[in-house]
């Protein structure tokens, strides 16, 4: 066991430090797992900050975008844009710098943390000590920053696997009882996980799910490697030594064939755990999300089978290698050592909990993995190593982002500032460019004084509608009479407010502010392009 600096302090602070609106902060969402989760909270309307960070091709902004443009054209439906919080798990205090620190502590009440390191091998043999850097130390860090944040409840994705190399029937309740492991992933999770409940909070819900894949066509292969690298080596194998006998190479595994493994599909997973998280009378308990029935290690080799040749017969097997024992049993080796422990018969997780939560949320147990669902994992994988489709990575510069992420208030006096404020309007827009804000106007200057990030305090109205609609009224293009009466613009208002004058004068204060600023607008058809 790798040995970790402790907490700063186990003690979470009494002190509160929220305005009235709650955000929730999600980790790892863009994870195969996270990126599931983080659609879902957004459909539910739920407030939402997420901590991303960039990497060497692309803004923390653009990796978040690019994901929730792929929910948004596989539901053809639009989303609403998080808060995005630019940092790291893995740095001292995440990386977060101070106005979205002071942002955090002001705003978000509860954590969903979904960030991990999902690698097998040894932290030994990893220059950054993975999985133990990620999965232990990275939580360590979310910890302290929830003990400075006043932050009371905590939801932590763990794995089913912390259960070791134990067998038989495992209760959802079950943690340390001295097991081994197969991995140090599975290690890292565990303790992970006694951190969290060692940390003092007044809800911690673990959620603990098995083998997570994605079957959705077209998919990237991320989160769990086991059965896309599995595949990795089958399909290395047949390329070079052709289909060999599948007992063959059971053997060569030390594995019987007749393994069952646990596999559950994130979609299911992800509905599961929102639906769970949206009901405080479910919440601090653990829950195991796994598949009742498992799937043999044989119905995964057939479907590998299938998709590398989809013709084939029995007499295409060679009962030994074309080429030497040696080379296939190095290729081999690769595998053996990270991951047959992992393919080991899982043992019988027990769902007592999960099954009276399913019961409550009216959500169907995980579905079977069929034979299409493997195949299409297959598939995924061989599209995976065919040259990608080059894509423009050229963004337009839309006035209003690039207006207010240039001028939007950050900072704790901003806040306060807006919480006082005479006059507040709450913008909610979806779609490419969207995003929360809170608008204030300052009634003797007829300007608005501050635009903070997310829903700060009440408001005197709320208004909904996509991005591209926004830029149109914004530029004039689009007439507000014509918004309100078609639907584009929804407001949400007291019974006896009439919203058009107050809009309209906020739609001016904002025109004029952003032509002052040196912003272009760009006609109707420009901003219908973008919002396409």
């Amino acid at each position: 066991m790798n040995k970790h600096t402790p907490l700063s302090t186990t003690v979470l602070s009494t002190t509160v430090r929220m305005g009235p609106e709650r955000y929730t902060l999600l980790t790892g969402s863009t994870g195969l797992l996270g990126q599931f989760l983080l659609a879902d909270l957004l459909r539910c309307r739920i407030p939402v900050a997420v901590l991303v960070r960039g990497d060497r091709t692309q803004t923390a902004a653009q990796r978040l975008e690019r994901q929730i443009d792929r929910f948004e054209k596989q539901s053809s439906r639009r989303l609403t844009r998080p808060v995005l919080l630019q940092g790291d798990l893995t740095q001292s205090g995440l990386g977060l710098n101070p106005a979205d620190r002071q942002w955090l502590a002001h705003h978000c009440g509860t954590v969903i943390h979904s960030a991990a390191s999902l690698s097998f091998k040894p932290a030994a043999q990893h220059p950054d000590n993975e999985p133990f850097r990620t999965n232990v130390d990275g939580t360590r860090e979310l910890l302290n920053l929830c003990v400075d944040s006043g932050i009371r409840e905590f939801h932590d994705i763990s794995s089913s696997y912390v259960c070791g190399l134990r067998s038989g029937r495992i209760l959802e309740t079950d943690g340390q009882h001295g097991q081994k492991f197969a991995n140090d992933y599975e290690q890292s999770k565990l303790a992970a996980e006694k951190l969290v409940h060692d940390a003092g909070f007044d809800s911690v819900t673990v959620y603990r799910p098995s083998i997570v894949i994605d079957p959705t066509p077209g998919s990237l292969q991320l989160g769990d490697r086991t059965i896309y690298y599995a595949f990795s080596v089958f399909q290395l194998v047949t390329q070079r030594f052709g289909f060999l006998d599948p007992d063959m190479i059971f053997q060569s595994l030390g594995l019987s064939g007749q393994e069952r493994k646990n596999i559950v599909p994130a979609g299911w997973v992800a509905r599961t755990i929102v639906e769970i998280f949206r009901r405080p009378e479910l919440h601090r308990s653990t829950y195991h999300l796994t598949n009742p029935e498992g799937t043999r290690v044989t119905k995964l080799m057939t479907a590998f089978s299938d998709v590398l040749q989809p013709k084939r017969t029995e007499a295409d097997y060679k009962p030994t290698p074309s080429a030497g024992w040696g080379e296939l049993s190095s290729i081999i080796e690769q595998f053996v050592d990270t991951f047959t422990p992992y393919f080991r018969d899982d043992p019988t997780f027990d769902q007592s909990n999960l099954l009276r939560a399913l019961e409550v949320c009216g959500v169907p147990n995980c579905p079977k993995t069929d034979s299409e669902t493997l195949n299409t994992l297959a598939k995924q994988q061989v599209s995976a190593r065919q040259p990608a489709a080059k894509t423009s990575t050229v963004e337009k510069a839309v006035p209003w982002r690039q207006y207010v992420d240039a001028v939007v208030a950050r900072d704790d006096d901003a806040s306060e500032a807006t919480q006082e404020s005479t006059a507040r309007f709450h913008l909610t827009l979806t779609g490419a460019g969207g995003g929360e804000w809170t608008l204030t106007s300052d009634e003797d200057r007829a300007a608005t004084s501050v635009i903070a990030r997310g829903h700060v305090g009440a408001a005197a109205l709320h208004l909904y509608l996509t991005s591209t609609c926004w830029e149109q009224l914004l530029s004039g293009s689009l007439d507000l009479d014509e918004a309100l009466q078609s639907g584009q613009l929804l407001v949400e208002l007291q019974a006896d407010q009439e919203p058009s004058h107050e809009i309209g004068q906020l739609l001016n204060t904002l025109r004029d502010q952003m032509t002052s600023a040196g912003i272009e607008f760009i006609d109707r058809q420009e901003v219908a392009a973008y919002g396409n």
